[in-house]
């Protein structure tokens, strides 16, 4: 509803964002503001800073995956920060996935991310990664992460 009348009347854009962050309820305050955000794009680092504040692992998990294509690229890195925070295993890795797709230009932060997580899921994740790897840097280069790959796995039996 936020967004519906910040949209209308942009003038009103502060008073929604004033009134996104007075939202009590940490998730709902990031929808919230991820939302404004989708209209004003000066309000996205607002939207990740209340994804940051969200307690629990799932909800946190949720909301970055659900804005990961959104993201300005030049909050990535930040929001792959955000991802690291993730204790849990699971929805970290769930995340990463999503990321994998928007994150070449810091695909660095992203391998980093990866190395706080069990190989099954790393290489889960990397799966992932495959496409945007291919696409922008070649077969050549995907051919040698399918023989790193194997090495490291010789050296773990």
């Amino acid at each position: 509803m936020l967004s519906a009348l910040a949209e209308k009347l942009p003038v009103v854009l502060p008073e929604a964002l004033s009134a996104a962050q007075a939202i009590r309820d940490e998730t709902d305050r990031a929808w919230a503001l991820s939302a404004l955000a989708e209209k004003f794009p000066e309000v996205w680092s607002e939207a990740l800073i209340a994804a940051q504040a969200i307690r629990y692992d799932g909800e946190r998990a949720q909301v970055l995956s659900a804005l990961v294509e959104k993201f300005p690229e030049t909050l990535l890195p930040e929001a792959l920060s955000t991802v690291q925070m993730i204790g849990d295993e699971q929805e970290r890795a769930q995340v990463l996935s999503a990321f994998a797709p928007q994150c070449w230009n810091c695909s660095t932060k992203y391998i980093f991310c990866l190395s706080g997580i069990t190989r099954p899921k790393a290489l889960w994740c990397l799966t992932n990664l495959i496409p945007v790897i291919h696409k922008n840097a070649g077969q050549e280069v995907i051919e040698s992460i399918a023989e790193a790959v194997h090495d490291v796995c010789h050296w773990w039996q």
